[in-house]
């Protein structure tokens, strides 16, 4: 296996990845209401976190510019070191120079080998017969092309006979796929030359073949009995008066057979609506572990050394740096055909599991593939959104400073001032304002006084 990072200076071209679910937060960054002594930087507001500017062409991750050149860091160095000796080795295992092309090639080589033994062990008829179907061409364009001088296919069918005898289950299906062909034509050769007695051995050998010994047919419903288990098993058997029917081409238990295949199809339909509601489960859980993986194995590693600065600021976090590199992963692997082509024949091969053990070793086969996918993609992303944070957090900032300049401009008082009054009443009031010499309440004189203090 490569370390992920052996190629990262390659570019990537990339499926429909799960969206990751984003968990809002609540703003949690400084509202300054209230007049505040000045000062040039508030002490409640974080430093703003934000890449260093780098002139001229962009510089990998670790590394900076110098006057008398570049400077890496001792972590950085022992990546990019150890990349280079990984390469030097890849080249001697390869034989040639390391080259896009070269992996690639042997890439493709590889998908193309495991959807080769994906649909041999199927066990889909249909898909282990584009197989055959395709070992059997090749054979077939060599000849035609003057690589070999015989037919390859017919040594190649002895010896596929012989060795499918070491698997007995496997070497009875052929045999009776086999004998049934050939009772078939026995069948067919004596309607069509009239030959009672080639049809009378006909009908034994399918009699022998469905396992019904002849003292059977003398019951009753024997012949009954021989005519259905035969079609049960796929086997054709005539009656002699069914002979001259079946030479004119007309079969007479087609109709019975057909009908036992419709019956089988439906049940097959049963149990394969009960394995895809099965397989929906198994996609449902597994976005979920895709999801996880791109967050937790990619995506909160790579911010690590960025997170604490942001922690004054969790909704902006998550608007200007977790939701763009969320959107960037899933553009890189939206559009790398060779990841998504990847994806689908493990979906397959799960599809066709029926053992959950195996199903949950997919699951983790495919987690583990877009982590990966997603640190490449995080890596050659992320300093471009983390720059344009920074940016936007440090416009924010300046803007809060502004703002609290000029309010403290405008509140701030200007020479020798009086207190502002803090009530409506004056401080001069009595209670011989309201009542008269007695002591009781007068309203003429509590009216003509609160006149005087209220003008109109």
């Amino acid at each position: 296996m490569v370390p992920r990072d052996a190629f990262a200076d390659m570019p990537a071209d990339t499926p429909d990845t799960p969206a990751v679910e984003e968990t809002p937060t609540e703003d949690a960054s400084p509202d300054p209401v209230e007049e505040v002594a000045p000062e040039e930087t508030p002490a409640d507001e974080p430093e703003v976190p934000a890449e260093p500017a780098v002139p001229g062409e962009e510089l990998p991750e670790g590394v900076s510019r110098e006057a008398k050149g570049l400077r890496v860091e001792e972590s950085r160095w022992k990546t990019i070191y150890g990349n280079h000796q990984l390469v030097q080795q890849v080249a001697e295992l390869l034989g040639e120079p390391v080259t896009r092309e070269a992996l690639e090639l042997r890439q493709n080589a590889y998908q193309m080998q495991e959807q080769l033994y994906g649909d041999l062990n199927s066990a889909d008829p249909t898909l282990q017969g584009r197989v055959l179907d395709f070992v059997l061409g090749d054979m077939t364009r060599a000849q035609r092309e003057g690589e070999v001088g015989a037919d390859p296919t017919v040594p190649f069918t002895q010896a596929f006979y012989e060795k499918i005898q070491q698997h007995p289950d496997a070497y009875a299906q052929l045999r009776f796929s086999a004998a049934k062909d050939l009772v078939a034509e026995m069948f067919q050769q004596a309607a069509q030359s009239n030959d009672t007695q080639l049809f009378s051995s006909a009908q034994h050998i399918a009699r022998t073949l469905a396992g019904i010994r002849p003292e059977l047919l003398k019951t009753p419903n024997g012949l009954a009995t021989l005519r259905a288990t035969t079609e049960r098993m796929g086997l054709p058997f005539y009656l002699q008066e069914e002979m001259a029917n079946l030479a004119k081409g007309t079969d007479p238990a087609a109709e019975m057979r057909a009908r036992i295949e419709t019956l089988e199809s439906q049940l097959h339909g049963r149990t394969t609506s009960t394995q895809a509601a099965q397989f929906d489960s198994w996609k449902g859980a597994t976005n979920q572990a895709i999801a996880s993986g791109i967050l937790d194995g990619a995506i909160t590693p790579a911010l690590a050394s960025v997170a604490d600065a942001w922690k004054a600021f969790p909704k902006d976090y998550q608007e200007q740096v977790i939701t763009p590199l969320h959107s960037e992963v899933n553009r890189v692997l939206g559009q790398d055909a060779a990841f998504k082509s990847q994806i689908k024949q493990l979906s397959d091969q799960a599809q066709r599991a029926v053992s959950p053990q195996v199903r949950q070793r997919v699951t983790e086969q495919i987690k583990q593939l877009y982590t990966y996918r997603a640190q490449q993609a995080i890596e050659a992303n992320k300093r471009p959104i983390l720059a344009k944070a920074a940016e936007y957090l440090k416009g924010r900032s300046d803007a809060n400073h502004a703002r609290r300049a000029a309010g403290q401009s405008q509140t701030a008082p200007k020479g020798v001032t009086t207190a502002v009054p803090r009530s409506v009443v004056p401080g001069n009031v009595d209670k011989s304002n309201f009542t008269d010499a007695s002591g009781v309440f007068d309203p003429m004189k509590a009216s003509k006084y609160l006149s005087s203090v209220l003008p109109r």
